[in-house]
């Protein structure tokens, strides 16, 4: 039983570096492209990416639009496995206002049939609590 340096080197050291394993307790992010948005680890919850990094990528890009969306996904609240990318659709959604200043969803637009393509039948105990996150400036 020896002392691991993951400051060093080594293999392990290189792979507690990545940015897609928790250096708590090494879970493997199922969907590095979303750590944008599902920044945390799904088993302990520690920050992968913080937040201040996509801030800090954009900071230097002109704005060129009232509203810009810059990452939106969609699924399940709590679990990245099941998320989807739906920037491209959110900003055809922001296109359909006049000023590109607003993005408007009505009570009754399905989320599941706009993101996804289809409805997906939940029984009441196995539905999933499903979000729609965006990051936007």
């Amino acid at each position: 039983l020896g002392i691991n340096d993951f400051h060093g080197d080594s293999v392990l050291s290189s792979y507690f570096q990545r940015e897609d394993v928790c250096a708590a307790c090494g879970t493997v992010h199922a969907r590095p492209d979303l750590l944008d948005m599902y920044f945390a680890c799904r088993a302990c919850h520690a920050i992968l990416r913080p937040p201040k990094v996509l801030r800090d990528e954009y900071k230097g890009v002109p704005q060129k639009v009232p509203l810009e969306i810059i990452f939106a996904t969609y699924g399940d609240a709590g679990d990245e496995r099941n998320a989807v990318d739906v920037t491209a659709k959110c900003i055809q959604k922001l296109n359909e206002s006049d000023n590109r200043d607003r993005i408007g969803f009505r009570p009754p637009m399905r989320l599941d049939e706009f993101f996804l393509g289809h409805t997906v039948p939940y029984s009441s105990k196995d539905k999933v609590e499903k979000q729609l996150r965006m990051r936007y400036r």
